[in-house]
């Protein structure tokens, strides 16, 4: 099962086992796994990841290192595609909060929602202020992506 969405950075970092992926979002991830759950990678995040690799922000093949990777059963990353109900789920999401396009479709994938709750409920374990768990979305602050 889904029980969180992992943003773009947060996918990138844990990929590539980077240093700059807090310990409360490594945690959750693997703790997920450890469960027998998955965290969802939104399909929007691949194809940032192509135009972040573009600008040379990560290695050019991050893109297919990161699909591989979502088909290795072993992986505790799943891809969720963008569909229209994560359209129609976006509408309810306040755009002056989360005005970024794919922060937006990230919070709408997020399987644990409530009318209203734009970041969904917070979880204690992430002591991190920068780890949102929206819906148990792993949001890592923006920071610049480097190889």
């Amino acid at each position: 099962m889904i029980t969180a969405v992992a943003d773009t950075h947060t996918a990138v970092w844990y990929l590539f086992n980077n240093p700059r992926l807090s310990a409360g979002a490594r945690e959750a991830i693997e703790g997920a796994f450890r469960a027998g759950d998955q965290i969802g990678v939104s399909s929007i995040s691949l194809a940032e990841m192509v135009y972040l690799a573009e600008k040379n922000r990560i290695p050019s093949t991050a893109v297919q290192n990161l699909i591989d990777r979502l088909f290795d059963p072993e992986y505790p990353l799943r891809e969720l595609p963008v569909d229209a109900a994560v359209a129609q789920q976006m509408a309810s999401i306040n755009r002056d909060e989360v005005p970024d396009m794919p922060d937006r479709i990230v919070a709408a994938r997020c399987p644990i929602r409530r009318a209203g709750d734009q970041q969904g409920p917070k979880d204690p374990s992430v002591k991190d202020s920068n780890d949102l768990v929206a819906g148990r979305s792993l949001k890592e602050p923006e920071r610049r992506l480097q190889r």
